[in-house]
């Protein structure tokens, strides 16, 4: 070992050593019971030590530990270098602890899709994990004795981004970054309308996704967001996640139409009639629920969103976490809350953050990777085990399967990335090789670059990450008594 690198870490342990060596020779002393007057003729015998009371030998964890630190700095930032960046690392804690190392942590850059562990979050500690949706068909009277049901039925959504109809399920368990997705089956509706007796339904299906509020896309989004079906219509009442051809994914242009329409086609097939045609809008004053359908639990729509990086149901999350909280159930009501519930859970630097979006398809979003780590830690330390299990890990789920693929972080390393033009980031955490504690992080980093690009900077990062704790043992830190 270089004695440079001792002598970076001298001041660390001096202190340690001197208070060691103080209270070893004050033992000592008291152990074989030295008399106040040498001149009374005791034999006093005083014990020898191999290493020097001074020595820093005697506060070994401090000093390898220091070099481990200094070590993981020096990589983070050789892996960061001339880049707009910023990078954190630290271990499990309370938000708002001492960093690691950090590289511009506080920092405000454009952090694309790891902006949905602040709206996972937020919809845990808001919702609640168990939390389920409900989506309810009503009508204004129970089916008469023939089981005609008089008048138009009413599918009621609450913000489900999980239905789905037979056809879109096979195509979600067939491709590998969608496969862990849950799903329900708007076909329940149907099976529940049989078990009631139901024959025909002498009216419409009608839509209504009108409990949220706000556009079905926003200004902040490109054009070609839609167009490539990056992201489905924003509305309380969504099937197959707004997309009405798949694969590739088509979005359709009224959402609560759709499903109205999806749920009469499976109505009919099942031999129940429709009368009229479906379509959008609020039936008004229905008090009879004919079915009730139920999503799977908050916790598991969570962590399919992230390991899938899920825009719609990111949006989807954050309006209905506005309407649980009396807000306004839209995307600006959705972001307020969530900038509320990272403040009442520790997390820092949430004054300069700026929050368009639930996805982070916004390249107006801003927030710092000491707001981002501070996120992954409150998630662990309130036991929100959804945003932990949500991540995806390397080379085997979700944005991550086709990556890392046969690479020593392939199962160590659990993330959730981030990607758009001239954005690349990454954030999560790394199971210790050594058998401590996993190491958490978050990279940001904007520029002008390809995608290939980015993703080489988000490895080099997580390399960096990973290389912690790179240090020796105390005794080649250290000169031998």
């Amino acid at each position: 070992m270089a004695l440079t690198e001792r002598g970076r870490v001298a001041g660390a342990v001096l202190g340690v050593a001197l208070g060691v060596g103080g209270l070893g020779a004050l033992r000592v002393a008291t152990a074989v019971g030295a008399p106040s007057d040498p001149s009374a003729g005791v034999d006093v015998s005083y014990p020898t030590v191999a290493t020097p009371l001074l020595s820093a030998r005697r506060a070994p964890r401090v000093l390898t530990d220091a070099v481990a630190r200094s070590r993981l700095d020096a990589a983070l930032q050789a892996a960061v270098a001339g880049q707009n960046a910023c990078a954190a690392v630290a271990l499990p804690g309370r938000p708002g602890g001492r960093l690691l190392a950090a590289v511009d942590a506080d920092h405000d850059l454009t952090p694309a899709s790891t902006l949905k562990l602040v709206t996972a979050v937020t919809a845990i500690e808001r919702l609640g994990a168990d939390h389920r949706f409900a989506t309810v068909a009503r009508s204004v009277a129970p089916p008469d004795s023939d089981g005609v049901v008089r008048g138009d039925v009413a599918l009621v959504g609450s913000g489900d981004p999980t239905l789905a109809t037979p056809r879109y399920e096979e195509y979600v368990r067939s491709t590998p970054r969608l496969a862990a997705d849950p799903l329900t089956a708007l076909q329940g509706i149907v099976d529940q309308f049989r078990a009631a007796g139901v024959t025909r339904v002498d009216g419409a299906i009608v839509g209504d996704g009108t409990r949220f509020s706000g556009p079905e896309y926003l200004d902040a989004w490109k054009a070609s967001y839609r167009s490539e079906g990056q992201v489905g219509p924003i509305s309380a009442l969504t099937v197959n996640h707004g997309f009405g051809a798949f694969p590739p994914p088509e979005p359709v242009d009224d959402a609560a139409a759709y499903a109205a329409g999806q749920l009469t086609i499976l109505l009919e097939r099942a031999g129940i009639a429709v009368a009229a045609e479906s379509r959008s809008g609020s039936v008004g004053a229905t008090t009879v629920d004919l079915a009730v359908l139920r999503s799977p639990p908050l916790s598991e729509i969570v962590a399919g969103m992230l390991t899938a990086s899920d825009n719609t149901t990111a949006e989807m999350l954050l309006r209905a976490t506005a309407f649980a909280d009396g807000a306004t159930p839209d995307t600006p009501g959705g972001t307020a809350i969530a900038v509320e519930t990272l403040t009442g859970l520790g997390v820092s630097d949430t004054t300069d953050a700026r929050m368009v979006d639930g996805s982070g398809l916004a390249r107006d979003d801003r927030v710092s990777c000491r707001l981002l780590i501070d996120t992954l830690l409150a998630a662990d330390a309130n036991g929100f085990g959804a945003v932990v299990d949500g991540l995806a890990d390397a080379g085997m789920s979700g944005t991550l399967a086709t990556r890392f693929v046969g690479h020593p972080l392939a199962g160590r390393l659990h993330a959730k990335t981030g990607q758009l033009d001239g954005v690349a980031a990454l954030a999560g955490m790394i199971d210790s090789a050594t058998g401590g504690p996993p190491i958490w992080f978050a990279f940001v980093t904007n520029g002008e670059f390809s995608t290939t690009d980015g993703q080489a900077r988000q490895q080099r990062v997580a390399e960096a990450v990973a290389s912690y704790p790179d240090s020796p043992p105390a005794d080649a830190l250290a000169p031998a008594p």
